[in-house]
């Protein structure tokens, strides 16, 4: 399942361009151990997961959500500070069609995820999660062609929950973004036409959420959804 490859004494760039091909090809290599028998398929997204970067982003969010007018005398747990990150982990996640490749920059490691661990759906988009309340962080999400976003959690690689009820058609992308009263959330858009927003907080760690707002895409929705949350922080 985890293909492993040494970089000392080499030119490390090539090499990692080396594992990230046969990982996406499924293929074997003697010196190592074998990947996943499961070829990727369409490489839909490629992203950067760190840490540090992970916990600065989120501290720098909400400072500014607990500064803005609509936060005083709210005394929410968003303004609490975020666990110290620890272990240090940096990936590069790619989201193929048929599986989701994480490769850990630190070990050289790679790890699959085929969809068949997320209930066998084709995978079509991502998004990290900052928040959660559990011991499953850190999450990302993985829009689906069944329009249900499925989180997996990158600590025991197991699906945790689901978001479903949001959309009639394939998810195309995701992105989360903070209000100004500290609240996280999810945004998908579906080939449906549809944004949908959800709670990204996690705080009753349900396995199944629903969406709290859902409307058509255009371009009077668009201003009425900004009005609701005018000062969103997004993360990137």
């Amino acid at each position: 399942v985890i293909y492993e490859l040494k970089a000392g004494g080499v030119d490390e760039r090539r090499l990692v361009g080396v594992k990230l091909e046969k990982l996406a090809e499924g293929e074997t290599d003697s010196k190592g151990k074998p990947t996943e028998a499961i070829r990727g398929g369409s490489v839909k997204q490629v992203s950067f997961y760190d840490d540090d970067v992970r916990f600065w982003q989120h501290w720098r969010n909400c400072s500014a959500a607990s500064e803005a007018p609509t936060a005083v005398n709210q005394q929410s747990s968003a303004f609490s500070a975020p666990a110290p990150s620890t272990r240090g982990r940096h990936f590069v996640v790619i989201c193929c069609e048929n599986k989701a490749i994480f490769l850990d920059l630190v070990t050289m490691r790679g790890r699959d995820v085929p969809k068949q661990e997320l209930d066998n759906k084709s995978l079509l988009c991502m998004e990290f999660l900052s928040r959660s309340s559990s011991s499953d962080a850190p999450l990302v999400a993985f829009g689906a062609s069944d329009g249900v976003i499925r989180v997996l959690s990158m600590m025991t690689w197991k699906l945790v929950r689901r978001y479903t009820g949001g959309h009639k058609g394939a998810i195309s992308c995701l992105m989360t973004f903070m209000s100004a009263a500290g609240e996280v959330h999810l945004v998908s858009g579906g080939s449906d036409g549809l944004l949908v927003l959800w709670s990204a907080d996690h705080i009753h760690d349900s396995r199944e959420l629903v969406p709290k707002i859902s409307l058509k895409v255009s371009f009077l929705n668009i201003y009425l959804f900004i009005s609701v949350f005018p000062k969103c922080r997004i993360f990137m």
